[in-house]
This record gives C-alpha cells, sequence and structure tokens, in this order.
C-alpha cells in the first residue's frame, strides 16, 4: 500500500511544475485558470505521450497480464482434475 502512494506522489511532482495559473489569451472572458503552456508542439506531444502512457497503456498491461496469469492457473488447475467416474451408486434411482 505504500507503493501506491509513493507512486502516485511521485507521478504527481510534475504537475506542480508545469501548471501556471492565468488567463488565457484565446478566451479572457473566462477568467483565471490553470493552464501548461509548452515552448513547442513536440512539448505538448511528449508530455500528452507519457500521460497516455502511464494512465493507460502499462494499467492495461498489468491488468491483462493479471487475467492471463489467472486464466492460465484455471486451465493448469483444471488439467489435473480428474472426471468422477460414474458408477451405480451415482445414478439415481428409480421409484
Amino acid at each position: 500500500m505504500a507503493s501506491a502512494w509513493f507512486l502516485s506522489i511521485l507521478f504527481s511532482v510534475p504537475i506542480i511544475f508545469l501548471y501556471n495559473i492565468a488567463v488565457p489569451e484565446t478566451a479572457p472572458e473566462l477568467g483565471v485558470q490553470c493552464w501548461i503552456s509548452f515552448p513547442e508542439q513536440w512539448h505538448w506531444k511528449l508530455y500528452m505521450t507519457l500521460v497516455s502512457t502511464s494512465l493507460f497503456f502499462i494499467p492495461a498491461v498489468i491488468i491483462a497480464t493479471c487475467y492471463a496469469v489467472i486464466v492460465a492457473t484455471i486451465w493448469r488447475k483444471g488439467q489435473t482434475m480428474v472426471t468422477p467416474k460414474v458408477t451405480q451408486s451415482l445414478l439415481p434411482r428409480g421409484r
């Protein structure tokens, strides 16, 4: 549980340095807002790539891996199980 808190704090640190409070130039009627302003277009692409990777792709791979392990475990346990042999004592008796 401590690792989850540590990772969430670690991934939140860039927000402190990237966001700033400003009035948007394109819509000053909206007032003061939090903005990210990058000097180059490739900075924005890099930021969005890192955000999408850390928020979508990495968790998706972890979840898919967990499901694959669960399915493989169930499959392997199912292969080792022996089906019961049908005997006269297991068959229902008619009245």
